[in-house]
């Protein structure tokens, strides 16, 4: 079967993976649908925020809620999208990150 796993309401901050990807999320299989729900304050190497590669595929879903002030070390503060992850926006806010607000396709 398909993994799916729903993330809705609260809040999700201050996390950290200064080593590593992701400082909510690292997303490498299965599908995620994020939303509504606030996700501020993260920190890590690689996709403050939320960071998708997918082994073998992952999908991420995100259907309102706020990705915002998320930083990363290297790229991609809010989501980062890589290999094998497919990224699909329905609604909601993705701003105030750094180095970039808007999530990366790599």
């Amino acid at each position: 079967g398909t993994d799916i796993i729903n993330i809705k309401g609260g809040t999700i901050s201050n996390n950290s993976a200064l080593e590593n990807h992701g400082g909510a999320f690292l997303v490498t299989k299965g599908n995620v649908e994020i939303g509504p729900v606030l996700i501020k304050e993260n920190t890590s190497k690689y996709g403050g925020a939320i960071y998708c590669s997918g082994n073998p595929h992952a999908t991420i879903k995100l259907i309102g809620g706020e990705i915002i002030n998320n930083t990363s070390m290297s790229i991609n503060g809010g989501i980062f999208i890589g290999n094998n992850c497919t990224y699909t926006y329905i609604s909601g806010i993705v701003s105030g990150n750094t180095p970039t607000n808007e999530y990366e396709t790599n």
